[in-house]
C-alpha cells in the first residue's frame, strides 16, 4: 500500500469484519486526517505471517472523490494489509478508534 496515496483521502469507511456492519462512514476532515496520519506512522515493519494472513476485526477504507485509494485492517494488537501484518501497540489502535468514535 502506498501510504502516501492516502494523503488526498476525503472519506473514511470503517467496517466490522465479522458482521459487515458499517461502524463509520465520514467525510469529517479531522477523522480522515487522523486515520491517514495513523497509517503513515505505521508505514514500515510489515511482514508476511508464515502460517497465513491474520484476520482484522475492522477494515478502514479510504476514498478520494468516490475512488478507493487504500485499505488496511486492525485487530487488538496488529494491523493487516492483504497478506501482510504488522504488530502494533493496542493502546495506539484504541487511541485511533477513540478519535474516530468507533466502538471497539
Amino acid at each position: 500500500m502506498g501510504f502516501l496515496e492516502l494523503s488526498g483521502a476525503d472519506r473514511l469507511v470503517v467496517t466490522a469484519t465479522r458482521t459487515g456492519a458499517i461502524l463509520l462512514d465520514t467525510r469529517d476532515e479531522n477523522k480522515v486526517s487522523a486515520a491517514v496520519a495513523f497509517a503513515q506512522r505505521h508505514h514500515d515493519g510489515w511482514r508476511e505471517f508464515w502460517p497465513g494472513p491474520l484476520a482484522p476485526e475492522i477494515v478502514l477504507d479510504f476514498y478520494k472523490d468516490k475512488h478507493g485509494v487504500g485499505t488496511f485492517g486492525a485487530a487488538e494488537t496488529y494491523l493487516t494489509l492483504s497478506g501482510w501484518s504488522r504488530p502494533t501497540d493496542a493502546r495506539e489502535i484504541e487511541a485511533l478508534l477513540k478519535v474516530l468514535d468507533v466502538p471497539w
